[in-house]
């Protein structure tokens, strides 16, 4: 890559396996280290997440959001919770904190709440059967999707 002042990049590691974008990632860190500006364009939400200092989310030539990766997170707020269960989306969406609800034909449920806690401590005193059980902070895909979300667009049968 060199030594350049600003490095462009789009969409850098498609196609590349994993060792690849090992080392390209250990050479931007090495740059950006060194004080290089660089701007990527990606939808690789991951990558930009674990190297951008700022983001800016954009759709039809339009700046929808523009921010460090945690600010942007911080606008979805809380966190996703997952889970197998016998739960419809009815009864998911009537749980405490839950702003999203997703559940598939298997039961595999998906939920962003900003309470997780609460969330939780009533599946438990309810006595909710469950496994599977993932919980993680909102990621910046979270936002994105969120941001870029039609209005309405809030709970999805699968």
């Amino acid at each position: 890559m060199g030594n350049p002042d600003v490095l462009l990049i789009d969409e850098p590691t498609t196609g590349m396996d994993a060792g690849s974008r090992q080392a390209f990632w250990a050479a931007v860190t090495e740059l950006k280290a060194a004080g290089r500006t660089i701007l990527l364009t990606t939808h690789y939400l991951e990558e930009a997440e674990r190297s951008a200092d700022r983001v800016v989310v954009m759709t039809a030539g339009r700046i929808l959001a523009d921010g460090t990766p945690e600010a942007l997170r911080a606008q979805v707020g809380g966190a996703r919770v997952s889970f197998v269960s016998d739960l419809v989306l009815a009864e998911l969406r009537a749980l405490p904190g839950v702003d999203a609800a997703e559940v598939d034909a298997r039961g595999h449920a998906a939920l962003r709440t900003r309470t997780p806690e609460a969330l939780l401590r009533a599946l438990v005193e309810r006595g909710t059967p469950f496994s599977a059980l993932e919980v993680s902070r909102a990621s910046l895909e979270d936002a994105f999707l969120s941001l870029t979300a039609p209005a309405g667009a809030k709970d999805v049968i699968a």
